[in-house]
């Protein structure tokens, strides 16, 4: 009889337990769909075609003259810019050309964040030997948002930007920054697959880990 009581007694405990588990799973199960869901939210793979929802071009982040892009005071000088892209902050790495005007043997030092969903930017500039070495420090959101971008950018940029936005190799999903050359307004693509650059007077070397590490030289012959 007492055993009959034990044999009881356990089979009801492993009953609730049985019955404890039913009813967590499926909080478990979309408690990971919430966090899959996010995630996907996140990351952005551009597959299609995009459509610009600017309505007037003049208003461009890139080509036109937007009030809150710095395009306008940099477009066309002899320097290299490095973008972050959701929230459209320009950065200029102030090694160029048109650095000329810096005393010889000068180093300067600044810290940069763009705000929300953007990241912020170290600079090391040493003028004497035309280096600037920028540390990228990421948010939170530093995947490419295509929704925040097209409504920055007319149709033509927007194409011009999402040809050089391709996937990184190691998070497979495309990263919110890209570099320009103000003079030429070509954009380059700062995925972590890409290493060095040779643009026009300028080497560009970048060093991709938990922050990206772009140094750009300017040496012209």
């Amino acid at each position: 009889m007492k055993r009959y009581r034990i044999t009881m007694i356990i089979g009801s405990l492993m009953f609730l337990v049985g019955l404890a588990i039913g009813l967590c799973l499926p909080v478990m199960r979309a408690s990971t769909l919430q966090i899959d869901s996010r995630e996907s939210k996140q990351c952005q793979v551009i597959q299609e075609a995009v459509k610009s929802t600017l309505d007037n071009k003049e208003e461009c982040c890139l080509c036109g003259s937007n009030s809150r892009s710095l395009m306008g005071m940099y477009r066309g000088k002899d320097d290299l810019g490095i973008i972050s892209l959701n929230n459209w902050y320009v950065l200029d790495m102030g090694v160029g050309k048109d650095a000329d005007g810096i005393v010889d043997g000068q180093n300067s030092s600044r810290i940069t964040a763009t705000g929300e969903d953007g990241c912020i930017f170290h600079v090391d500039q040493n003028h004497a030997r035309r280096i600037s070495e920028v540390r990228i420090e990421f948010g939170e959101g530093n995947y490419f948002d295509v929704d925040k971008v097209r409504g920055y950018l007319c149709q033509t940029c927007l194409d011009k930007l999402l040809d050089v936005i391709d996937v990184d190799v190691d998070s497979g999903c495309p990263t919110g920054l890209c570099m320009i050359d103000f003079q030429t307004q070509e954009l380059y693509s700062l995925q972590n697959q890409y290493v060095t650059y040779y643009i026009r007077d300028y080497y560009v070397k970048i060093e991709s880990g938990e922050d990206k590490i772009v140094t750009a030289v300017y040496a012209p012959e």
